[in-house]
């Protein structure tokens, strides 16, 4: 059977061939390329058209994907947090009560008192609910990442023109909606960048026309950041609160006065971040018991002695009720990052890889001489400082995942299209070679986008697609037999904490099937006696092979 590979990469050879003859030999090659061109800059000067084409571009596209990229499964601790979350919510409820034996349900970024819940922020929560009663949490991730790439349309055509708006939000979609973690997983970013792109599309709104529609938006999008993302989003922030101050004192020029803008923006506002604001408190209270206590603060002040920023060194060693949290966060989190010189220089090459690995690609290097020139666009410096803030932010964490710049990847498109606008005008001995370098630097993404759809490789980091695997296969399993469940996990000594399986759902008890850890005989003793009407299983997590079996307590 021949390589699928050798598919994409045929059809990438011609559609290169093509530019090359429209570039040397113009004509009808010329007249070809520049039809396709001609015809989606006609669609982006649309802007309903072209927003609704970008969401459902994206969904019906990744659905026909199904065959080859199938639904993931999550793996990541953090995706199962946020899937509590999001099952939480989908029960319209904030948080759920305390479990008599949460000791044997412990697991990795859950609360268990005062509450059970997910210690994140509720937005990527609040998608995955949407998703659950759609059928599967992951349509929900499907959604934000449509809506992410339509927003970045909306948002950039204020700032950059319609067409080069357009390709920005093309090019996020292939490289993000496709092919990466932020599609084939339950923990991207969607929810904090959909909050940037609102929040970057509302403000130019408002220099544009002062009125009430872009001010809640953009207070929409200021409350979205905070439910998402919180740090970064601040950070992201702190310009654009700077530019509404300068442009409230009525330092710009506009007709409007300062009371009118006061009236038309800033009152409006102040009233959706207001009710966040009211939100959050209640939403902390509801969960901590306190509504200026985040269940996050509460979290890491329970669990993590590892550092976050990085003046910060490792706390003591925290006691903790099984081996599995004690490998995690006294062995390995307490080693990640010390507040070294060493250590600051390897944290920062992680970022600098994983942002590359995961927004950009090799043929963006011949932008470089091109972003000489990005200063040149006084309209769009202030999305540059909000990213250089977002990016500042991220560089004070000692944790390296690159959806922490989530709030401004609307601007990391729009610098790469604004780079290509000016590499376009390049010419060379009465060639247009920056016009084929541009549609040289689309069709590497798109061979990149296809070549890993035919590899079936769901995410260059590894991190998206199907996985544990042997825990869905046991799932399958159980829902096949009759009566409810209970799944006792023991794991190896050598065990990888990284590969969890003990997660259960927003109400265990009337889940079929629960999962517990294997914990002293006192307590397990406690398990058999709650969950009486229960098929009790054990299983070895660490044995790729090895079958369930029927529970017994050891003999003394």
């Amino acid at each position: 059977m021949v390589n699928p590979v050798y598919f994409t990469s045929g059809a990438y050879l011609l559609a290169v061939f093509l530019c090359l003859f429209a570039m040397l030999r113009r004509g009808k090659y010329e007249a070809l390329v520049t039809g396709l061109e001609r015809r989606l800059s006609n669609l982006s000067a649309k802007p309903l058209a072209t927003f609704f084409s970008l969401f459902f571009g994206v969904i019906l596209l990744r659905i026909a994907l199904l065959p080859v990229l199938p639904v993931p499964t999550p793996e990541k601790h953090d995706e199962f947090s946020y899937l509590l979350l999001g099952d939480t919510l989908a029960h319209l409820r904030l948080t759920n009560p305390a479990h008599p034996l949460w000791k044997s349900f412990e697991t990795f970024h859950e609360l268990f008192s005062p509450t059970y819940c997910s210690k994140y922020p509720p937005a990527q929560g609040f998608f995955l609910a949407i998703g659950q009663w759609l059928g599967n949490p992951w349509f929900g991730v499907v959604l934000s990442a449509a809506a992410m790439v339509a927003l970045f349309y909306w948002a950039l055509r204020v700032w950059i023109p319609a067409r080069w708006a357009f390709l920005a939000a093309f090019l996020a979609g292939v490289k993000l909606c496709f092919t990466s973690y932020w599609m084939n997983s339950f923990w991207g970013g969607a929810p904090a960048a959909i909050g940037g792109a609102i929040t970057l599309g509302s403000l130019a709104r408002i220099y544009r026309r002062p009125a009430a529609g872009p001010a809640i938006t953009l207070g929409l999008g200021i409350s979205i950041l905070a439910n998402s993302r919180p740090y970064e989003g601040a950070a992201f922030c702190v310009p654009i609160a700077i530019a509404l101050l300068w442009w409230l004192a009525g330092k710009t020029k506009r007709p409007e006065t300062v009371p009118e803008r006061f009236r038309k923006v800033i009152l409006p506002l102040a009233a959706v971040l207001l009710a966040n604001f009211v939100f959050m408190g209640y939403y902390n209270w509801r969960l901590t018991g306190n509504p200026r206590t985040m269940p996050l603060a509460v979290y890491e002040a329970r669990y993590n002695p590892g550092a976050i920023f990085l003046w910060q060194s490792p706390k003591p060693p925290i006691p903790q009720n099984n081996h599995e949290f004690d490998v995690f966060y006294n062995g390995w989190v307490r080693s990640l990052y010390k507040p070294s010189w060493d250590d600051i220089k390897t944290v920062t090459l992680k970022k600098e890889k994983s942002f590359v690995l995961i927004f950009l690609w090799w043929d963006l290097i011949l932008l470089v001489p091109a972003a000489f020139h990005l200063l040149k666009r006084k309209k769009i410096r202030l999305l540059y400082a909000a990213f250089l803030f977002t990016v500042a932010a991220f560089f004070f964490l000692a944790w390296v995942f690159p959806h922490y710049i989530a709030p401004a990847l609307c601007v990391v498109f729009a610098i790469i299209v604004t780079c290509m606008r000016h590499l376009r005008l390049f010419h060379w001995r009465g060639l247009n070679m920056g016009l084929f370098l541009s549609r040289m630097l689309v069709l590497g993404l798109l061979l990149q986008t296809a070549n890993a759809v035919v590899t079936v490789n769901e995410d260059p980091a590894g991190v998206g697609g199907v996985r544990l695997e042997d825990r869905v296969a046991l799932i399958k399993k159980l829902q096949t037999l009759p009566g409810k469940h209970l799944v006792i996990v023991q794991y190896a000594p050598d065990h990888n904490v990284h590969d969890e399986w003990v997660y259960n759902a927003a109400d265990p008890d009337s889940s079929k099937i629960v999962w517990a850890r294997d914990l002293d005989r006192g307590q397990n003793q406690k398990l058999l006696d709650y969950y009486k009407d229960r098929t009790v299983w054990t299983i070895d997590a660490d044995r790729m092979s090895s079958p369930p079996r029927r529970y017994s307590l050891p003999v003394n």
